[in-house]
């Protein structure tokens, strides 16, 4: 387990270290609190040897992630921004989204906003789409650890995903970069044994591992929520 974390430690390193060159200095890094966007925020600071700032959507202040999430920054040493819609705010993104081609609507309400608080700050932001795809971050990954669902959510993540994120990114004026979808990352991960992503009735097994000392312990043991779940009582 500690040689194919080390591994794959080292290939998050070089993929993040492509984005970030391509992206310039002015990026920033979407952050849920859960264990993908943490541990992409511990490695990019690495890399760039400087905390980077740290971007948060949330209905309320007061939610558990947004919590979680400025904990991570705060132990990190990011500047965190933490974005809460007004009524207005999601009145203007629903009516914009009404009718749209199905890939940008099915993005969600959270995710364009996301990537418009984004654009007012930054040029760039860095995402974590892809993790819970290769490592097994769903349920159905846990309760059935096959290839075939992990194939079944591969291709998925796709229309799902990142074609209505590049979208909205566009639409919004961010560029979006996925740290976690470079080729030499995902085509390690598919090596990976099966063992190695689920065990026990736990997920992303070996992303655990290379958190391990990165970021607080209790995000490692934090059930799976995405990005924009803190968004959804809007």
């Amino acid at each position: 387990m500690r040689e194919q974390a080390a591994k794959l430690k080292e290939l998050l390193c070089d993929s993040l270290a492509h984005c970030l060159h391509a992206l310039g200095p002015d990026v920033a890094v979407f952050l849920s609190g859960g264990l993908d966007s943490s541990l992409m925020l511990a490695l990019a600071n690495e890399v760039v040897g400087r905390p980077l700032p740290a971007i948060t959507v949330a209905a309320s202040l007061n939610h558990p992630d947004v919590k979680m999430a400025c904990e991570v920054a705060r132990m990190l040493g990011s500047k965190h921004y933490v974005h809460i819609p007004s009524q207005s705010d999601m009145a203007r993104i629903r009516i914009k989204l009404w009718g749209r081609p199905s890939d940008l609507e099915a993005t969600g309400d959270g995710v364009y906003y996301a990537c418009e608080c984004a654009a007012e700050h930054f040029s760039a932001v860095l995402s974590g789409d892809g993790a819970d795809e290769l490592f097994g971050g769903y349920q159905d990954h846990i309760k059935n650890p096959v290839p075939a669902t992990f194939e079944n959510r591969w291709n998925r993540i796709w229309y799902e995903q990142i074609y209505p994120l590049q979208r909205v990114a566009i639409e919004t004026g961010i560029l979006v970069a996925l740290p976690y979808m470079r080729p030499e990352v995902v085509d390690y991960a598919w090596e990976l044994p099966l063992e190695l992503k689920v065990q026990g009735g736990v997920g992303k097994v070996v992303l655990r591992e290379v958190a391990q000392g990165l970021v607080p312990d209790y995000v490692l043991i934090r059930r799976k929520r995405g990005f924009c779940c803190a968004f959804t009582n809007c």
